[in-house]
């Protein structure tokens, strides 16, 4: 039978029932706040719930209020220096009956560089954004946030008053008057332009890498590229203390050069997949992450090394994919030469199915020696990490340097051994962190931890939890130390995991569907709780990805002076 309530009518008791919408606890009751139906809803429709949730109901209609995850549109109504206050006028397609506030907070506005969002030139008065609701936040106001790619300005007005086209992600310029302004913009898939201009993308990942954008920034370079019939310059320049000025006017992040040529650059962008998939010939640091992404893309690839790095790991791997005729690899001085000379259709086609064997020569050039060295090393810092323990069992550091020492030697490991590890790292993380919430370098092993996990999943829904947590750790780590750029960039490839899993799994269903290779098994039996899936290929293409995180390791545990120097290698 229907029950039709009223403001201040009791309900329920608050020991016994949740509170839902449109209904307060008062005392110890749960009360109505509106006029409307009774409904009452048994525990369990909510993963989270676990006692039955009363709420009322407008005329029979089910309400429309944000939860956590939404995606909203909502309009600009005021800015400072920390925030951009939004009215939210829809959750997903449907129009809120009343009024809902929320905030993006400027740690919020972006996935990179947080530290130098300015929300002036990301927001306006007036703009609608379309952003998630990232918490319930306060009394007040949701949290919102802009970060992923499709999230930012859809629309906006320019100060002559008429809408605004986007240039990029990060700027938009009014077709009246020509004048470009900044913000934080949506970006569509539209809006990197077709394969078809014949753009070249020119990129350093999060490297500095000024010497290759100074020679790129030169009237002769662009010169090379017109003749050779491209039309755009993209430049993604990463750190770079060098920003181009000697083909872009100043201040200018775009232009269209007298010979035709339209040329742009930005430092990061949430994903360059959009830009990657536009061009039609890619300028890449040797990066293997980089050069690798474009393969797959098939995409005409000229690599170019720097001669700065400590070691030679960019030029053999270069030199390696260029013998196999995957690419062509170039120096700063050969660059335009090689560029103008290119014949795309003499590359060979990068074939996905089974990268054990580049991966091992990548592993051959990075490991070169006996990892037995390293192996001591971990296993001496594990050990010293738990005695210290034993004298202080509240001291978080040593918690937190004996779980980063179980998770580097975990990735030495296989099996459920490896897996085993992991969670017994994770374990130590949550302890320091139960000890000292604050400790971010804890959190950001904890994220490692929790990726690693991710990888070894059998299931993408169970690796999608997994890559969901580590990025709340990693954003956590991030706004307790904003200006690392090692909890930054983590932030930032978290985003990229649940992909790069998937593109994992497809090469394996390929790679056993092609009988394996030499050395490969077949996954161990899991146990009675789920277990990942985890052979000696996965391992092979994991192994060179995980050394990132052993040289993370071994600068952290170093800077804690908690061991003594590992043996020369």
């Amino acid at each position: 039978m229907t029950e039709i309530v009223t403001p201040g009518e009791r309900l329920a008791l608050s020991a016994e029932y949740d509170a839902g919408t449109g209904t307060c606890v008062k005392d110890t009751f749960i009360c109505a706040t509106l006029v409307g139906i009774k409904r009452v809803l048994p525990a369990g429709q909510a993963e989270a719930e676990q006692r039955p949730r009363v709420e009322v109901v407008r005329s029979g209609v089910e309400p429309v209020v944000p939860r956590v995850g939404d995606t909203v549109t909502a309009r600009v109504v005021r800015i400072n220096p920390r925030l951009a206050a939004v009215d939210i006028l829809c959750v997903g397609p449907k129009p809120v009956q009343q009024r809902y506030s929320g905030v993006i907070r400027v740690q919020d506005v972006r996935a990179t560089e947080i530290d130098k969002v300015k929300i002036e030139a990301s927001f306006r008065p007036g703009d609608v954004v379309r952003a998630e609701v990232l918490s319930l936040g306060d009394a007040r106001s949701y949290h919102l946030t802009t970060a992923q790619n499709q999230l930012g300005v859809v629309y906006a007005r320019s100060a002559a008053g008429v809408p605004m086209v986007p240039l990029s992600w990060q700027e938009m310029q009014c077709p009246t008057t020509k004048a470009v302004e900044n913000r934080k913009q949506q970006q569509p898939a539209g809006m990197v332009p077709p394969r078809s201009d014949r753009t070249v993308f020119v990129t350093v990942g999060t490297t500095k890498f000024d010497a290759l954008i100074r020679v790129v920034d030169q009237q002769a370079f662009a010169d090379t590229l017109v003749v050779a019939g491209y039309t755009r310059l993209v430049m993604q320049i990463g750190r770079a203390d060098y920003t181009p000025r000697r083909l872009l006017p100043p201040n200018r992040r775009t232009a269209r050069l007298h010979n035709g040529l339209a040329v742009e650059y930005f430092e990061y962008a949430p994903s360059l997949a959009d830009h990657l998939r536009a061009a039609a010939l890619v300028i890449s640091h040797a990066g293997a992450g980089s050069i690798f992404e474009a393969l797959r893309l098939r995409l005409p690839l000229v690599v170019v090394p720097n001669p700065l790095l400590m070691d030679n790991h960019q030029a053999e791997l270069a030199a390696k994919l260029e013998r196999d005729g995957y690419l062509l690899a170039a120096t700063t001085d050969t660059l335009a030469q090689v560029v103008a000379g290119l014949d795309p259709s003499r590359l060979v086609a990068y074939e996905c199915g089974n990268p054990a064997g580049i991966v091992r020569h990548i592993d051959s050039m990075v490991m070169g020696v006996c990892v037995k060295p390293i192996l001591m090393f971990f296993e001496s810092a594990r050990e010293q990490a738990e005695r210290e323990w034993k004298i202080n069992n509240k001291d978080s550091m040593a918690l937190t340097k004996w779980g980063g020492a179980l998770l580097e030697l975990a990735h030495f490991r296989q099996g459920n051994e490896a897996y085993e590890m992991i969670e017994q790292a994770i374990v130590k993380f949550e302890e320091a962190l139960g000890i000292d919430p604050k400790r971010h370098d804890a959190l950001w092993c904890l994220g490692n931890a929790y990726t690693s996990q991710g990888f070894l999943s059998a299931t993408a829904p169970t690796a999608d939890r997994y890559f969901q947590r580590a990025g709340e750790c990693f954003r956590k780590s991030v706004d307790l130390d904003p200006k690392n750029d090692s909890y930054r960039r983590a932030l930032e490839m978290s985003t990229k995991a649940p992909q790069l899993y998937q593109e994992l799994q497809r090469q394996l269903q390929v790679h056993s569907a092609q009988g394996g290779s030499p050395g490969a098994t077949s996954p161990r039996a899991a146990p009675s709780k789920q277990k990942p899936l985890i052979s000696d290929f996965w391992f092979d293409v994991g192994g060179w990805v995980c050394l990132v995180g052993i040289v993370f390791g071994v600068a952290a545990l170093s800077r804690t002076n908690a061991v003594s120097t590992p043996p020369a290698l």
